[in-house]
């Protein structure tokens, strides 16, 4: 058995003053955890590596020589890992005091648990809402188009979880994937993440994986950690993220509700974008009209 009570895996592309808190962090809120630090730099260019090298010389470092991604290089770290439990870390997070330690002893207690995640507050200290169900074609369909708005809100306040407000411990579907603390052993059983999936909806299928193998997702209140949020993804085009995201989504959902259903749906939320986008341009050239002075 290994002797490392925690393998914590932080992925970073050109993040490195994120980073940097990120390990600090760790490091100062890690006391009686045993515990290694395995950070892959996805090719930054920004000095992230080096800084981790120079600044963090007890942190195993891969260095990747191109973006591998959030799966592919989680997975390099759980190939190497050696401690029992297994946290998917975001590289623009904070934690504070208590956090792992809590959560740690919430997988060692509970043999029904195969990860465990808590709160989310932002950069202003405010709450986020994570933890949500697995979702369905039809919330896949309503969270991307206008019927969030109207008539099918109840669908996606469903698949949110809306009722439930975040201040009690319970078993959920899918963890926010900026913080996932997983059994190693359960993780390594099935292969960590499925790297056809790059970057989005990669918590939603390995906490279907989770599922699968017998075990449940525990959110606990007590304790959180900070997410600057989207420090990582914003770093590549609006165009390539968006080409990444909707690939993902397709991969996901006919992974888990087939070809067609996926095909039908992702179909469906194109054709939504466009329309809403032509009435927003009508929209713009009417009040353009209206308004004298303005330059057409």
């Amino acid at each position: 058995m290994s002797e490392i009570d925690l393998s914590i895996s932080v992925v970073s592309y050109n993040t490195a003053d994120y980073l940097r808190q990120c390990l600090s962090s760790v490091l100062e809120n890690s006391g009686g955890i045993s515990c290694e630090i395995i950070v892959v730099d996805n090719a930054s260019t920004d000095g992230s590596a080096a800084m981790v090298a120079e600044q963090f010389p007890s942190v195993r470092l891969i260095e990747n020589s191109e973006n591998r991604y959030f799966t592919a290089a989680h997975n390099q770290a759980l190939a190497i890992s050696r401690g029992q439990t297994f946290l998917i870390l975001n590289s623009d997070t904070l934690i504070p005091p208590h956090t792992l330690s809590t959560l740690l002893d919430v997988v060692r207690s509970d043999q029904r648990v195969g990860i465990a995640t808590c709160r989310e507050i932002n950069g202003r200290g405010e709450p986020v809402i994570t933890g949500t169900r697995f979702p369905s074609l039809l919330a896949g369909l309503v969270e991307w188009t206008c019927l969030r708005n109207w008539p099918l809100r109840s669908v996606l306040d469903n698949y949110l979880m809306s009722e439930w407000k975040r201040d009690t411990p319970r078993a959920i579907d899918v963890g926010s994937g900026c913080f996932l603390m997983g059994r190693t052993a359960v993780l390594k059983q099935f292969g960590g993440f499925d790297e056809g999936i790059r970057l989005y909806y990669s918590e939603h299928d390995l906490c279907q994986q989770v599922a699968r193998a017998g075990f449940e997702v525990q959110f606990r209140p007590e304790v959180h950690y900070v997410h600057f949020g989207q420090r990582t993804s914003s770093q590549e085009s609006l165009s390539v993220i968006r080409k990444i995201h909707f690939e993902d989504m397709r991969y996901y959902f006919a992974k888990y509700h087939g070809k067609v259903g996926a095909a039908a749906m992702m179909m469906a939320i194109r054709f939504s974008r466009f329309l809403e986008s032509t009435v927003r341009r009508l929209s713009w050239r009417v009040a353009s009209v209206r308004r004298p002075g303005v330059v057409r």
